[in-house]
């Protein structure tokens, strides 16, 4: 809860200190380099400030901003713009200040900063809310929600301005008697706590920001009420920095207002008693779920702030809450079903636990996890159909998750093999949309290449080369600036493609960096090279002599043969018997490809070197 308490307290004084321009020093008189237009705009609004000139200083901060937005540099945009609300604020010009946090939440959605976004929002709502635009304020506040995405089956708008989470059985009012919602965040995984902040202003010069924040926690299950009661007052965060506790403030609290609760309270001071900021807090639990509430106001203020507080609690209901597991937590189970997909690589084992654990599902992350496992092995045992539902859920349940490290490999098997069933399946359209998704995703390449609107291809910008997203059935994934793969996901076939290196190496060199590859990459020792003539097709717009040429070895399994060349983690296919190469020159640049053959050969590992554009 620190963290949030330091963002309460920032979003305290945002609007009730002065503009923090006039915190600044006087200019010296000493030679400075010139003033950008942005900084000499800045600076007279600081002076206007000092002399209480807020007119000026308000058309000063205006000409600022649009200097920051010519540069469309975000960082003078945000403080320009911060500089300017607060001046319109300051002289009750709410609607006006409305208008322009509005039209900077535009600018930064163009710059791509969604945290900009959502802070100049919450400006725009606040705003919006002290002019009284009850309208404007219900538009803004159904943006805020949809910038948050929340996951349609937990949460839903309801009639009179309000917003109710499904399974915690928590509906909470958007607007209500000056009170407005600012700040959204779902949660996408049991364990962790959707959080709602709210603002009211108390009087000219003071307000209170309240942070509700509620999460599914499975460990309270089994727990008595003394030892509930325990973990909740552990929960309390204390005084941190400079702050002090407040022991009387906190015996002054009223509990929370709602039926069967087991809660622990608390308080502490930042500044001096009485004239301070007073941080008071709740930690309560009922069922499952933990209910935490954050109330940051001006100790002065405390008896008008309490009554507003009892006010928005009264306004919010919750009861209704739901259990959501059965025997086992979530967190076992999906312990279990990771030690077979992400340890065993037994994709069917895992499919199981998963299937057994699906009926508990009910936040995105576990029911994205939960079906990729599942399609995963459809895929391996070739049930093309039940990977694309079971693949089509996960994905829909992705774009609602994040991503710690195992669901970042999982999302990315998902979007692979979810490409490579549409291709299978002569879904071409949708194959390559997804292609395009991985592709940016895994995002380990060399900035120069990219990939081309409307094209099943990747470019670079900095030579022409074109390598197409797929050739029959493999499909291209980067693995490092100028290093590529080719594979066939059913069969494990695998083919590296580096690019851009240089041509000047002679070839006595060249070969013994690929028996030195072979043999400590691969685990293969390589014994007798044929050497022939390989006809490379021409990119066009390429410039320089192009010469082709193919180096195939004879390899056997080394001493220590425990790696394999299936980097997937699939299956291991038979042992490869000679390495190909296939090394082309272009001008000073050389690329090559390889591949491993196994004595049957493999035509399918001919045509991809035959349709690369050279």
């Amino acid at each position: 809860m620190r963290a949030g308490r330091a963002m309460l307290a920032a979003a305290l004084l945002s609007t009730c200190a002065a503009p923090a321009a006039a915190q600044g020093s006087a200019p010296t008189a000493e030679a400075q380099a010139p003033l950008s237009p942005f900084m000499r705009h800045m600076e007279a609004a600081r002076g206007q400030i000092r002399e209480a000139s807020w007119a000026a200083a308000t058309d000063s901060a205006r000409a600022a901003l649009d200097a920051a937005r010519l540069n469309r540099n975000r960082y003078e945009i945000f403080d320009a713009a911060m500089l300017l609300l607060n001046l319109l604020q300051k002289q009750g010009l709410h609607a006006e200040a409305r208008r322009v946090a509005e039209a900077q939440v535009e600018d930064f959605g163009r710059l791509g900063d969604d945290d900009g976004m959502a802070i100049l929002l919450s400006r725009a709502i606040e705003a919006g809310t002290a002019a009284g635009e009850t309208a404007e304020v219900a538009r803004l506040q159904a943006r805020l929600v949809e910038l948050a995405r929340p996951y349609p089956a937990l949460w839903e708008a309801e009639s009179g301005q309000r917003l109710r989470y499904a399974p915690a059985g928590l509906s909470v009012p958007l607007a209500r008697d000056g009170w407005a919602l600012l700040r959204f965040e779902p949660a996408d995984a049991r364990g962790k706590t959707a959080r709602l902040d709210y603002a009211r202003a108390l009087n000219e010069r003071g307000r209170i920001v309240v942070q509700l924040r509620i999460g599914y926690m499975e460990a309270l299950r089994g727990l008595d009420g003394a030892e509930r009661l325990a973990q909740l007052e552990r929960a309390l965060a204390g005084p941190y920095g400079e702050q002090a506790a407040a022991p009387a403030v906190a015996a002054a609290m009223p509990d929370l207002p709602f039926k069967d609760l087991t809660q622990a309270k608390g308080a502490v001071r930042s500044g001096k008693e009485r004239e301070g900021v007073v941080e008071a807090e709740w930690v309560a639990a009922r069922g499952d779920w933990r209910l935490e509430v954050l109330a940051s106001y001006p100790e002065e203020l405390r008896e008008e702030a309490g009554k507003q507080l009892q006010a928005l609690l009264g306004a919010v209901s919750w009861d209704h809450e739901q259990r959501l597991f059965r025997e086992r937590t979530m967190a076992a189970q999906y312990e279990a079903i990771n030690a077979e997909w992400a340890m065993a690589r037994d994709w069917a084992a895992a499919a199981k636990l998963a299937q057994a654990a699906l009926p508990d599902a009910a936040f995105p992350l576990e029911i994205a996890r939960l079906n990729t496992v599942m399609a995963t092995a459809a895929y391996e045992r070739g049930a093309l159909d039940e990977a694309r539902r079971q693949y089509d859920a996960g994905l829909a349940a992705w774009a609602y998750a994040g991503k710690a490290y195992h669901d970042e490999v999982l999302y990315e098997t998902a979007l692979d093999r979810a490409a490579d069933v549409a291709y299978r399946q002569g879904r071409e359209e949708e194959a390559i949309a997804l292609n395009r998704r991985f592709i940016e995703w895994v995002g380990d390449r060399d900035p120069a290449w990219s990939l081309p609107e409307g094209r099943a291809e990747l470019q670079s910008g900095r030579t022409g080369q074109v390598l197409p997203l797929r050739i029959a059935d493999f499909r291209l994934k980067p693995i490092g600036g100028k290093l590529f793969q080719y594979q066939d996901l059913k069969t494990g076939a695998l083919l590296g493609l580096s690019v851009e290196q240089k041509a000047g190496i002679d070839d006595h060199a060249l070969e013994e960096s690929m028996r030195s590859f072979m043999r400590n990459k691969l685990g293969l020792e390589a014994g007798d090279k044929q050497a022939s003539a390989f006809s490379p097709r021409e990119r066009e717009g390429g410039t320089g002599r192009v010469q082709g040429r193919k180096w195939v070895f004879e390899v056997l399994p080394g001493q220590d043969d425990g790696r394999t060349l299936r980097l997937d983690g699939g299956r291991d296919g038979a042992a490869p018997a000679r390495m190909v190469f296939w090394i082309v020159d272009r001008g000073d640049s050389r690329s090559i490809l390889r591949a491993p053959l196994t004595a049957d050969g493999d035509a399918r590992i001919e045509q991809v070197a035959q349709a690369l554009a050279w």
